[in-house]
């Protein structure tokens, strides 16, 4: 179970893409204006947040790290059932449009590493490659968002990669967008229900198919590989059971 997230089991992670014939992946974006009506035909699931990985360079005005972060939609937290260790976690109002407010919260190991652990954190000040960002609260010891491959130690309001990604060559697009999200099964839903609902309204709307997952903690196309890794281990342990009990038959 990853630390902080409640009945990670009932947490559903969706994939919006596929492998191609050369195995690697592919990723359709969904904006936050699309999930409307996709989650409106959805009843297996409750609550539906995107997140999307990133890295920046952030300090406090006197030590600088290098840190991987997550952009998060509203209900993220929420989804996964984490409560913070101190102040708040993010919520509805900051992710406003056009860019998010400037709130963020960070994980309990850069707690200790940039403010020495210091209780009175929330209201400091957070400088996010080139934009301050106020600490509302600190994630509980342990939690590191929903993959063990890349733990974060740093979340922000979706909208905010808008201005943190920005470059003078790139046009800020007008929306964030997301490949990955998560959901928690409804009750007396199943994860089959939830699948089949989703694949065809999202098949509507965006014009492509999700993949559904049952419970967190791996990137979706590292978990794919990894369950065909899974089943050829299995189908090659029951042929060597097979031949153990022949072997034994003849003896």
């Amino acid at each position: 179970p990853l630390a902080g997230v409640h009945e990670g089991g009932r947490v559903a992670v969706i994939w919006f893409g596929g492998r191609q014939s050369d195995g690697f992946t592919r990723s359709y974006p969904v904006g936050p204006s699309q999930l409307p009506a996709i989650t409106s035909a959805v009843p297996a699931l409750h609550g539906f947040a995107g997140h999307a990985a990133g890295e920046a360079s952030v300090t406090d005005g006197r030590a600088a790290r290098h840190v991987d972060l997550e952009f998060v939609m509203p209900g993220y937290f929420s989804v996964l059932g984490t409560q913070p260790e101190i102040g708040r976690l993010l919520q509805e109002d900051d992710d406003v449009a056009p860019s998010g407010l400037p709130v963020a919260v960070i994980g309990h190991d850069l707690w200790l590493d940039l403010f020495a652990g210091d209780h009175e954190v929330v209201g400091r000040s957070l400088r996010v490659n080139t934009r301050l960002f106020t600490v509302v609260g600190v994630a509980p010891l342990g939690f590191h968002g929903v993959d063990r491959e890349l733990p974060a130690d740093l979340w922000l309001p979706g909208r905010a990669s808008l201005l943190v990604n920005a470059t003078p060559r790139a046009p800020v697009p007008g929306e964030p967008f997301y490949s990955e999200f998560v959901s928690r099964l409804a009750r007396r839903a199943t994860f089959d229900q939830a699948e089949e609902q989703l694949r065809a309204v999202s098949q509507r709307v965006i014009g492509q198919p999700p993949v559904v997952f049952q419970g967190v903690g791996l990137w979706p196309p590292i978990r794919a590989t990894a369950e065909d890794t899974g089943r050829l281990l299995l189908g090659v342990t029951a042929v060597v059971l097979l031949i153990a009990c022949a072997n034994t038959a003849n003896l």
